[in-house]
């Protein structure tokens, strides 16, 4: 279980990145933009699995308030 939320979190992580990057740059092609949506999406699906998980080791509870920070960044963009 530990190892699958971490991955959720690097995923999650990575997604942030692309996401950050992508609305750096002004001139996105459709595609782009379509990837981008996809990438936000995912990132939700992300949040809604940890917010589903009531058996958290205490070192994957520290993790969330990170995860949590950066969707809450995301939103206000």
């Amino acid at each position: 279980m530990a190892e699958s939320f971490n991955r959720v979190v690097e995923d999650y992580n990575r997604a942030v990145e692309y996401f950050n990057r992508a609305m750096e740059n002004c001139n996105l092609s459709v595609e782009n933009f379509n990837r981008l949506a996809e990438v936000h999406n995912r990132s939700s699906e992300y949040y809604k699995q940890i917010a589903e998980w009531h058996n958290l080791s205490p070192e994957n509870h520290k993790q969330l308030p990170h995860v949590n920070n950066q969707l809450v960044r995301n939103v206000k963009m």
